[in-house]
């Protein structure tokens, strides 16, 4: 018996177990990267890969990695007091979902899986935000969720862990 898409767990990926010969979701690149690239970066330690499975099928999957901000990149309003120097953040990167199972609130459920994976993290590691470089078109979703856009780049965005936490 499927699964119901709202009960199905986000769980770490495994190339070995995990299909995702058939995961198509509009992004060539997106598709390439779930079929070809993941594992590899997984491998390397260039990131952790988390999926939405239906059955063994991959129809869901987001990335995490560390990553860099630039003081002078940020809105004022979030520079204020931080030092001159790279400002430790992490990447969620790549989330997509399969066509078949679009509009069904995986979106939203990996994105809080991702938040609560970064703010677990948070408690070992220092790091000021979670980043995103959204896709034309997917920029007013994380708007939705507090992300907020860097002054230069309306496709960047990024939220705050202490909103994260306070939220």
């Amino acid at each position: 018996m499927p699964v119901a898409p709202e009960q199905r767990q986000i769980v770490p990926f495994d190339s070995k177990a995990h299909n995702r010969t058939n995961f198509s979701c509009g992004s060539p690149a997106l598709d390439r990267y779930i079929r070809e690239i993941a594992s590899q970066d997984v491998k390397r330690d260039l990131a952790r890969v988390f999926v939405v499975l239906n059955g063994a099928d991959v129809v869901g999957f987001y990335s995490l990695s560390g990553d860099i901000v630039k003081k002078e990149d940020l809105p004022e309003s979030h520079a204020k007091k931080l030092p001159n120097r790279p400002i430790p953040a992490v990447l969620l990167g790549r989330l997509a979902i399969d066509n078949t199972q679009q509009g069904q609130g995986l979106g939203l459920r990996m994105l809080m899986d991702a938040q609560d994976r970064v703010l677990l993290a948070s408690e070992s590691i220092g790091f000021r935000m979670i980043v995103v470089d959204a896709k034309d078109g997917v920029v007013e979703f994380y708007l939705r969720y507090d992300f907020v856009r860097f002054p230069d780049d309306s496709n960047r965005l990024f939220l705050p862990i202490a909103t994260l936490r306070a939220s």
